[in-house]
């Protein structure tokens, strides 16, 4: 195996260099725009002209050990949130109302009947299109696998898979990596803004960008380069109702209290209360909540993106450590179906 120097395990290996560095950057078609080109370097001579509004270059006198320190200790701080939310987060799915709420999403992302398949693939190429739908039904087991995959994104705005590949068949299996013990590592290299690596602490391992798949919900910066959890916004309110909810124990004057937070907890994770909780008296209601809530579907629409954008890097390194190159490498799209036309 380590003979025709492809070993993926390999740093040393040409195939791992070549991966490391297809990954460590966008993969786009470019195309040259010569009049831009022109117009910026004609712009660029005055550049050095002016340096400061006061005409005196600014510049930061710190060592390279305090620029280091600073940046340790802000990544220390970052991971210190990120660990106290997912503590939350697991504290939270004990509520059966929030459970529920996960699981919902989790549907509404991987819905599929008899007539449509859970993941769709558009490819002109054949052999592409074969291979990528191999990958995914077969060796990744898509159908029993992405409920759960979905599931945690939407709980911790992360999830992690380490990719095991081969050589020579490409991505042989996933294996789940635990959110609170893999950090993502930005701007460790100063001539590249794009080089991505993962650190799993638990196991002392450093990871490059293609050989992990990182599932995350962006849209809200705050928790950059991490995702943030469609519980989030329920973190403080749940905070709140978990101690009135105790102190009711004692006391049964706070139940107009408790209805309003909880009316709130459903307005934070965007699902209607009568979906989650039988009513008395409601009528049985067989049509998906995505057909009855355009909002909703909104929502689905943005998470389903989220997981088909590392689906989709998935298949870009099975196909690229299976010999493929250039446009074969984008000449595909991955959908999920639209939870609205299901019923």
């Amino acid at each position: 195996m380590a003979k025709n120097g492809n070993n993926t395990r390999n740093p040393a290996a040409p195939l791992f260099k070549r991966l490391t560095r297809m990954l460590s950057g966008p993969i786009v078609n470019y195309r040259t725009q010569v009049a831009r080109q022109e117009k910026r370097a004609d712009l660029d001579k005055y550049r050095y002209r002016f340096r400061s509004m006061s005409g005196q270059e600014f510049k930061r006198h710190d060592s390279n050990m305090s620029q280091n320190f600073n940046l340790f200790t802000s990544a220390a701080f970052r991971n210190q949130n990120r660990a106290e939310r997912y503590i939350d987060f697991e504290q939270m799915e004990y509520m059966p109302e929030i459970a529920s709420a996960l699981d919902i999403y989790a549907d509404e992302m991987t819905t599929s009947n008899e007539y449509d398949r859970l993941l769709n693939i558009d490819c002109l190429n054949h052999e592409i299109k074969t291979i990528l739908e191999s990958l995914f039904y077969d060796v990744l087991n898509v159908e029993f696998n992405c409920f759960g995959w979905a599931r945690s994104m939407c709980k911790y705005g992360d999830f992690f898979l380490y990719m095991d590949i081969d050589e020579k068949t490409g991505i042989t299996s996933v294996i789940g990596m635990p959110n609170n013990e893999v950090e993502r590592l930005e701007g460790q290299d100063q001539t590249n803004p794009n080089y991505v690596q993962y650190q799993w602490n638990g196991a002392g391992m450093t990871f490059e960008n293609w050989q992990v798949a990182h599932f995350r919900i962006l849209g809200n910066d705050r928790y950059n380069p991490y995702g943030t959890s469609v519980l989030d916004p329920a973190r403080r309110i749940w905070r709140q109702l978990t101690l009135l909810e105790d102190a009711m124990m004692a006391s049964l004057n706070d139940i107009e209290d408790v209805k309003y937070l909880r009316d709130k907890l459903f307005a934070a994770i965007k699902i209607p209360q009568a979906y989650l909780t039988n009513l008395e008296g409601a009528a049985e209601d067989k049509t998906t909540l995505a057909q009855k809530d355009i909002r909703f579907a909104r929502t689905i629409h943005r998470l389903q993106r989220s997981l088909v954008s590392e689906l989709e890097k998935m298949a870009i390194v099975h196909l690229y450590t299976l010999g493929f190159r250039g446009q074969d490498l984008l000449g595909f799209k991955i959908t999920l179906n639209n939870p609205s036309r299901l019923a």
